[in-house]
């Protein structure tokens, strides 16, 4: 018999309402929890769609990123087993000194990727854009 493999995933969203934001990762209580990944290691979960939204990493700029954060979550999921499908924008549109109606959004976006993909070569899966 086939063994199933049991993957999950983190509702990530950081929405743009007029000039504010909605972080689904505060309002789950995820963003302060890393023994959450524990709990998802439990249940044998190997591959587990996860954010690092631009958004996030950096709000400011690309030339100012923060990746405390990531790296803390990216280390422990690599202690666990856990294969991170990343996430690089998911339901949002970016930080606010971009928007995907914008010219700078692609070019921004694949800086980001790329930044990610060279800070966490590891990771199997980046998924630029998850749209509804």
């Amino acid at each position: 018999m086939e063994k199933v493999e049991m993957w999950g995933g983190i509702e990530c969203t950081i929405r743009r309402v007029g000039n504010g934001y909605s972080d689904q990762l505060v309002s789950s209580g995820h963003r302060t929890r890393l023994e959450d990944l524990d709990r998802f290691a439990e249940l044998g979960i190997r591959k587990l769609r996860y954010p690092i939204l631009w958004e996030q990493v950096a709000p400011e700029s690309l030339d100012t990123p923060d990746w405390t954060w990531t790296d803390e979550r990216m280390n422990r999921l690599r202690e666990l087993g856990i294969d991170p499908i990343v996430t690089l924008l998911h339901h949002g549109s970016g930080p606010h000194y971009t928007a995907l109606h914008k010219k700078n959004f692609v070019s921004g976006l694949a800086r980001f990727a790329g930044m990610v993909a060279e800070r966490y070569p590891g990771s199997s899966t980046i998924l630029p854009l998850t749209s509804p």
